[in-house]
Parts: structure tokens; sequence; C-alpha cells
């Protein structure tokens, strides 16, 4: 679905994939094109992701500006329309070399549309859900995450508001083995321990099956898992919900801990 395949020649001889940053703008775009409807000025006035995380929009300039989550998309997807389309950032021709600055240049973009995808989980996963799209985001959010494990190309301050899903979706199994010898040591079940987590959060990767990661460019995420209840109409769906990780854990076919959503 997105490739891995090819590598690109950067300035210092080294190399990311510049056709994974093109995919995934155009897979973030789709997928977010499908619930624009419901993203309106008056429905999500502020840019937000889990734990009420706000996000300012960062001018030419440098000065920070609060805007509607709309408008935020926009000027996420037109940034990174025009970055792409700039023949001096993303030459097309093998002989012209990368800017200096192309690095620097790819985690804005990546970390620009991480700030979508959290948006989307938090406001927007009923809407996904109604639709059937759900497995869909889910397999692009475990793609992004693993390249970005691969080249950290974002902070981990930054994608920590979806760590929950992450582990949910096992895309870090490693943390389940530190969570299960802890509850060993501690003479307590690991089942507890990951459904209520360190800091007594619940996360909906309690009692989960333990399966294998699948190798790189194939997407275990992608199975849509038992159908979830049924909604009327995306417009009748609960869109400002404290986290979308409780129900995309849910949605990845893994039983979901308790919800504790107001």
């Amino acid at each position: 679905m997105l490739r891995y395949g090819r590598r690109k020649q950067t300035h210092s001889g080294g190399g990311n994939d510049d056709d994974v940053a093109i995919d995934f703008f155009q897979h973030i775009n789709l997928v977010y094109g499908t619930v624009s409807e419901y993203c309106t000025m008056s429905g999500c006035p502020d840019m937000t992701g889990p734990t009420t995380r706000q996000y300012l929009w960062f001018d030419e300039k440098g000065k920070k500006t609060r805007v509607a989550a709309p408008q935020y998309v926009d000027y996420v997807m037109t940034f990174t329309q025009k970055t792409l389309n700039d023949e001096n950032i993303f030459p097309t021709k093998f002989e012209n070399d990368f800017p200096v600055s192309f690095e620097s240049i790819v985690k804005k973009i990546h970390r620009l549309l991480f700030h979508v995808l959290a948006h989307l989980y938090h406001s927007h996963f009923r809407e996904l859900l109604v639709l059937n799209l759900h497995a869909h985001l889910n397999c692009i959010f475990a793609h992004f995450i693993l390249f970005n494990d691969r080249f950290h190309l974002i902070d981990d301050k930054e994608t920590e508001i979806l760590h929950d899903l992450v582990v949910a979706l096992r895309l870090h199994p490693e943390s389940e083995e530190a969570a299960a010898a802890a509850a060993a040591a501690s003479g307590c079940s690991a089942t507890a321990v990951a459904a209520t987590g360190d800091n007594g959060s619940v996360s909906g990767e309690a009692a989960a099956p333990s399966t294998p990661l699948p190798a790189e460019g194939e997407c275990g995420s992608c199975s849509s898992g038992p159908e979830q209840p049924p909604v009327s109409h995306p417009s009748e769906a609960t869109s400002n919900s404290s986290s979308g990780a409780v129900d995309a854990a849910g949605a990845a076919g893994l039983p979901p801990g308790p919800d504790t959503r107001p």
C-alpha cells in the first residue's frame, strides 16, 4: 500500500524514502476528505488532538496563530502539496541534488501530517467508523508510526498522545514484554498491568491476544475486527471524544478497556 522500496539520494549520500512522504500526504488527505464536511468552523473551532492537545499554526514569519481545525488542515495540505511540487526541494530528475535543508523539511511535513491524524482520531473517528474507513485509518497510522520509529522524524513528545493506540495495535511488542516482566516481578497479572497502565490510565490493549508483528510493508492493523454498534448517520455520532484511541483499539479487533470518558 505505502511504498518503502525506492531510496532517494540526499545531499549527504544518505537516504530516506521520498515516496513515503508523498504517499502519507495522499492517503491522509484522502481520509480527511471523507469526513471534511463534519469538520466545520463551528464544530471544530480549534485544532485539537487527544488529551486536549491544541495545535497552533506557525506562519512563514514564525508567528503563532490559533485557527479552527478545517483551516489548520487546509494550511497543512496546501503547504505539503506546494513543497512536494517544488523542484528545488523534491527534484524529479536523477542528476539534481536534494537541498541541505531537506531533512528538516521532511520532518516538518511528517509532524504536520501527524497532527491531522491525531485530530481524526480525536474528533472524527466515529464518522470514519460509520463510513467503514476506520481500518484504513489504522493501517495508515501503523505505517506512519513504524516509519517514524525507523527514521526518527517526529519527537516523542508529539507522538506520546497516541501511545495507547500504538500499544493497542501492538506496534511496539517490546512494551508488552516489559509490562509482563514488571507484573511478574510485582506478583500482579499482566492483564491488570495492561489494563491500568503505569499511570493508572485505562488503555484498550487489556487481554489482547499475543500475535507476531507483521513484516514491514504489510499491515496487520487493517482488519476491521468485530462489528461495532450501528450508528444511524455520521452527523449523529459523537465527534468530540477525549481520545479516539479507545475506539480505535476496539475497531482494530482488540477488547476495549473501560470507557472513562465523560
